[in-house]
């Protein structure tokens, strides 16, 4: 009786550990699934992955961007993909106030709205960060690009006052050599070789034009 007893009294000790355990096992295989949900969200026709983009560095993001500019959605359009992660949106925008890589009236900006692209709205009114791929201009991904209401403009443009594009990506922009700007302190020249131009100090640009390595504008 006292052998039955002690099976019995360590039987339902032993279940209750053996439960607890259980409960534990179960309550981290929920918190994982539903972390694992919060980064990932499946795709739908009008979804995109749930995953966030870190708040970005609005004066490296200009440095680093190709083309930056104000600018109102004219008209938009989506290209055809048989990719299902690929929803690409070209909008076409009057520029209202360039600040870098534009010399244009109008751009058109391709985005992919499937994949951390943004969805350019008609008629609204954005400040853009963009770069070039060949010679179409593709939105930043995870850019500070957004409506002007949320912009901060005045920063953009104390900005752009001490920032010029590189030679050869204002020649991607359409233009010419000759019209090419040199920040300050530097001097435009045109390489012997191919004529391209590039922006060198003045002493480095006396020697090589004396090398007969480039000629002055």
């Amino acid at each position: 009786m006292v052998k039955l007893e002690f099976h019995q009294s360590f039987y339902e000790k032993y279940s209750h550990i053996h439960n607890r355990m259980k409960s534990k096992r179960i309550g981290i295989l929920v918190l994982i699934f539903f972390g694992f949900s919060i980064f990932v969200v499946p795709l739908t026709q009008n979804s995109a992955y749930g995953l966030s983009c870190a708040a970005p560095n609005v004066t490296q993001s200009f440095e680093e961007s190709d083309v930056v500019f104000v600018g109102e959605v004219v008209s938009k359009e989506y290209l055809e993909s048989s990719d299902e992660l690929t929803l690409i949106a070209e909008s076409l925008f009057f520029i209202k106030e360039p600040f870098k890589g534009v010399f244009q009236d109008h751009v058109k900006v391709s985005s992919n709205e499937k994949f951390w692209g943004i969805n350019f709205t008609q008629g609204e009114e954005y400040l853009v960060f963009a770069d070039y791929s060949g010679s179409e201009i593709q939105s930043q991904l995870c850019g500070p690009t957004n409506l002007i209401e949320f912009s901060n403009i005045d920063l953009i443009r104390n900005i752009s006052e001490n920032n010029i594009l590189p030679p050869l990506k204002q020649i991607s922009a359409g233009i010419i050599p000759e019209n090419v700007t040199c920040n300050d302190n530097y001097e435009l020249i045109f390489k012997s070789v191919d004529n391209s131009p590039a922006c060198v100090q003045p002493l480095t640009a006396q020697k090589l034009i004396e090398r007969g390595w480039a000629k002055s504008e």
